[in-house]
């Protein structure tokens, strides 16, 4: 039934909670927060998306390197058992990785901490809206949450798909509802401070009872020489993959403070609220892809090359039509929304533009789901290509604000995506699959 195992179920519980909760929530948001509100309110998210240029890709490469290490590995009664010399790696490799992750969420919010500000107060609404405080919060529990997204990287990484998948669900579920509670009281941007402060305690709460075993284990393992290079296993894969991650914030996530800081706080909250409907529906249906990334390097280092790819093929297509259902669906209930409530369709953007959202997000799955399985090799062939298109869609969206419309912006955001890289990622990911496959045959 649509290639749906316990992982997609859970991930798809998830996002169904989301869809459920997400028109709720900007029901709220519309009115409980003034625009310039909401404008702060999706502006504060997209810095946070900044964590890329910190992280620098480390989450993928911890959940290849770790389920390239596990077979011959097992979990039982809480810990690892089975091949020694994998587990010391595994442990060598944790006890490296959350050192990079605490350099990672220390630098992310000390230098959120001084530029943050300086940006957010140059809204020319920036008086009106009581943000500081807030921004604080939020800010201290956001770094704090990136130690957590490590550790469940890891966990990933050792085949526990669905049990990251259900801490995951009761982060969000825990969040959003307290960030709909709050709302209610009038909190205003305070609440955007205590989804994030829920977010961070319900996962940590949920690591602590569930892998404190497993870690301290691990933890607790004499450090031994690691058969792993760091400069030659890691670094090369990790350097390609955090350039692409950065370009793909510059194309994506930049683009709400770029219209927060030409058009103004209120535009940036109706271009925040109608993309994160987009992103939200293009993560849904990538849970078929990125609930089997674990799975994909597990199988390219048993060298199962003819199945891998029956496997992806059938997963990647399930992706791609559950994107156009889901898009259509929003994209047809939007526009109802412009004709029916007028009053509510002013906080998003012009059905133009939702038109175009919706285009690139059916695009963005299909190359998505290409880059995930060829990153399964510990590459990153998309490299050139992400840096490609997120630095011109940075600059087009940048140049065109000049023009004061909101729609002829995103109409050169999407062009790049359907003109490059959609003609660019076919034969690419054709190209570079072969040569996988054949090299690693030969060796």
């Amino acid at each position: 039934m649509l290639g749906i195992d316990k992982p997609i179920l859970i991930s798809l519980i998830n996002r169904g909670w989301v869809a459920l909760s997400g028109p709720i929530s900007i029901f709220w948001i519309i009115n409980y927060l003034t625009p310039a509100e909401q404008g702060y309110f999706y502006t504060i998210g997209s810095i946070f998306g900044i964590q890329v240029l910190f992280e620098l890709g480390i989450g993928l490469v911890t959940l290849q390197i770790v389920s390239h290490l596990m077979p011959g590995v097992y979990y039982k009664s809480r810990v690892l058992s089975g091949d020694e010399e994998n587990i010391k790696e595994i442990s060598n490799f944790l006890k490296g990785i959350m050192k990079w992750y605490f350099l990672v969420a220390s630098l992310f919010f000390l230098t959120l901490y001084f530029l943050g500000p300086l940006f957010l107060s140059n809204s020319s609404t920036s008086q009106e809206v009581v943000w500081q405080n807030p921004w604080l919060i939020a800010l201290t529990f956001f770094s704090l949450n990136i130690l957590c997204n490590g550790v469940c990287s890891f966990i990933e990484g050792t085949g526990h798909i669905a049990e990251v998948a259900k801490i995951r669900l009761a982060q969000s579920f825990f969040s959003i509802l307290l960030l709909l509670i709050c709302l209610s009281f009038d909190l205003k941007l305070y609440s955007l401070a205590v989804l994030h402060a829920t977010s961070f305690l319900v996962g940590a709460s949920i690591i602590f009872s569930k892998y404190r075993k497993l870690l301290i284990q691990l933890v607790k393992k004499p450090s031994s020489k690691s058969n792993i290079n760091w400069l030659k296993d890691i670094l090369p894969f990790q350097s390609k993959v955090a350039v692409s991650w950065i370009a793909g914030y510059f194309g994506t996530q930049a683009i709400v403070p770029i219209v927060f800081n030409t058009l103004g706080a209120e535009m940036a909250g109706k271009f925040g609220m109608t993309i994160s409907i987009f992103y939200a529906l293009t993560a849904a249906a990538m849970v078929w892809i990125t609930t089997k990334a674990a799975k994909f390097g597990k199988m390219i280092a048993q060298r199962k090359y003819n199945e891998l790819k029956i496997f992806h093929s059938k997963a990647s297509t399930y992706a791609l039509y559950v994107g156009i259902i889901l898009n259509t669906f929003v994209i047809c209930t939007l526009f109802a929304i412009t004709i029916y409530f007028p009053m509510i369709s002013d906080r998003f953007m012009p059905i133009l533009s939702i038109l175009l959202l919706g285009l690139s997000s059916i695009i963005n799955i299909s190359i998505s789901s290409k880059a995930i399985l060829l990153r399964a090799f510990k590459d990153e062939p998309f490299m050139n290509l992400s840096i490609f298109t997120g630095f011109s869609q940075l600059i087009t969206v940048f140049l065109l604000s000049a023009t004061g419309s909101i729609d002829i912006m995103i109409f050169g955001y999407v062009s790049i995506i359907c003109m490059v890289s959609l003609f660019w990622a076919n034969p690419l990911f054709n190209s570079t699959w072969k040569k996988f496959t054949n090299d690693s045959s030969k060796t």
